[in-house]
């Protein structure tokens, strides 16, 4: 018996007599045992790269997200955003000493890894939010009084232990069995986590300490001990480490070399490294492209997996937040009112490239869900100093205002007598500056997607195709302006893309050829207004 497991047995008869607990579980209890997961806590499962990964990936999403309070409008009529000193609180300083996004990741990564965050809330005399503290997990004890009521007790050392009511604890919790306290992560993974630290142990340790040679050597008769030991450091001296890599081999005296291969072993052990990786995602709840797995991931998925992350993983935390914030940052009276809530905005999040943004624009502006300014805010652009900005009318369908600068305007005193009156406008004008705001859109949309997309004739494919959204689009336009032709204007449109795509080999050419094509199309407006048949 040597002295360690002499050690552990003296150790082990003093915990048995403390806490009657049998050898077993108190070897489990300090990580002795074997297979239990020894030495993986909150603190060295950071040190694996996945975890590392995942934390930083959910963590900072739920940092940096605005977390905002509003205000619901009488009658149904929406919500509007309320400014007061809990939004300070959770979107820019928590407290005099730590901003918002830092405090907000301290409480995430310890709900995330042990299942309990904490963040303790102080309050001024009139029981308004003042600060938000961050509370270590293991500071953190909850216990139930005589009367039933929950309390959160704190100890720190050197200071006696305080109980703080449920109402003034911020706390988020992970996946739970009683509703008060969040298993942890890391004691349900222990395991699996210590695999993968194992695993990482023994690359370690083989790149450290092994000595792998690409040939082995047959060497005929017998030898001496010494000569078996001069040719090993000599072997070691001129090719053991990095700067000795793929130097000439001499053989001597009949000596055979056969080439290493990799082992059937060591090819698993490859294999079950990138296993471990997807073992911390489904762990976490995360996509395995989050934490660098792409195996399946492509150009075409990796959108719908962020919509799968949002709604699979985070929204979980999100709902973590809000519900608490709703329940102790709230006044009883806006609690008992239902007036107010707080809401975390998820456009950063949601928000894809600009091509498929500025193509969501188009038909919501088209269709009267967005104005001009409502579509600028979610840019991060100033509002239009024009009234056109908060209207909702369809840009493409909707009657131009008189010109006040034009005929009949206020002090022209014209005779227009031999002049005919055909209205306001019109109506191949009018139709002329429909198919030319067309025109305009379509234009960005190719010129965006000549730039950003991988497969510009699978785009242009799907954007031409009978049925989709923008081909449905110029339908409507072209209905608006009791003219047939729609169809040829797709038909034009994608042949004269398509015989454009073949013209060069990168995104930046393919744009420039794009942009040369597309400054003529004004006079496919002219085209189309002159020579396409008026419906019946």
């Amino acid at each position: 018996m040597n002295l360690l497991t002499r050690i552990r047995h003296r150790a082990a008869r003093i915990y048995n007599a403390t806490f009657g607990r049998g050898d077993e579980q108190m070897w489990r209890d300090l990580g002795w045992l074997p297979g239990s997961g020894s030495g993986v806590n909150a603190n060295t499962v950071l040190g694996i790269s996945g975890v590392w990964k995942a934390v930083n990936v959910i963590g900072k999403d739920l940092a940096v997200l605005p977390l905002h309070k509003y205000r619901r409008l009488p009658d149904e009529q929406g919500k509007e955003r309320v400014r007061d000193n809990t939004t300070r609180l959770l979107n820019n300083q928590a407290n005099l000493y730590v901003k918002s996004v830092d405090h907000r990741l301290a409480v995430q990564i310890q709900a995330l890894l042990v299942g309990n965050g904490y963040a303790e809330i102080q309050r001024d005399p009139a029981m308004q939010p003042l600060a938000l503290w961050w509370t270590p997990t293991d500071n953190v004890e909850t216990e139930v009084d005589e009367a039933g009521s929950l309390w959160y007790v704190i100890r720190q050392a050197n200071k006696p232990p305080r109980r703080v009511r449920p109402e003034n604890m911020l706390h988020i919790k992970g996946p739970t069995k009683d509703g008060v306290n969040g298993w942890s992560l890391v004691s349900l993974a222990r395991e699996s986590l210590s695999l993968t630290k194992g695993q990482e142990t023994y690359a370690q340790t083989q790149f450290e300490n092994g000595i792998r040679p690409s040939l082995l050597l047959k060497i005929p008769g017998q030898s001496n001990p010494e000569k078996r030991k001069e040719l090993r450091e000599e072997i070691d001296r001129m090719h053991r480490g990095a700067s000795n890599a793929f130097k000439a081999f001499l053989l001597w005296n009949g000596m055979e070399a056969s080439p290493w291969s990799m082992s059937n072993d060591d090819a698993q052990w490859l294999e079950g490294r990138q296993f471990q990786v997807e073992e911390i995602a489904r762990w976490f709840d995360l996509p395995p492209h989050k934490l660098g797995a792409m195996g399946r991931a492509t150009w075409n998925n990796v959108e719908n997996m962020q919509l799968e992350y949002v709604a699979g993983c985070l929204q979980f935390w999100l709902s973590q937040w809000e519900q608490e914030c709703n329940a102790k940052l709230l006044t009883e009276r806006e609690k008992d009112a239902e007036s107010h809530f707080y809401e975390f905005k998820l456009d950063a999040l949601l928000k894809g490239d600009t091509l498929s943004r500025y193509q969501v624009y188009a038909i919501a502006r088209t269709i009267g869900v967005l104005n001009p300014n409502e579509i600028r805010a979610k840019e991060n652009m100033n509002p239009r100093e024009d009234e056109e900005g908060d209207s909702y009318d369809n840009p493409n369908t909707g009657s131009p205002k008189p010109d006040d600068s034009g005929p009949n305007a206020p002090g022209d005193t014209t005779d227009r007598r031999d002049v005919p009156d055909d209205g306001n406008q019109n109506p191949r004008t009018r139709n002329q500056q429909r198919l030319e705001v067309l025109a305009t859109v379509e234009t960005q949309l190719v010129l965006m997607a000549a730039e950003k997309s991988k497969n510009f004739v699978s785009y242009i494919d799907k954007l031409y195709e009978p049925g989709s959204p923008w081909s449905s689009h110029v339908v409507e336009v072209f209905a608006a302006c009791e003219l047939d032709g729609a169809d040829r204007w797709c038909q034009d449109s994608h042949a004269r893309l398509l015989d454009a795509s073949g013209k060069a080999n990168t995104n930046q050419e393919l744009r420039g050829v794009v942009l040369d094509l597309t400054t003529d199309w004004p006079l496919r407006v002219n085209e189309f207004c002159l020579g396409a048949p008026t419906r019946e």
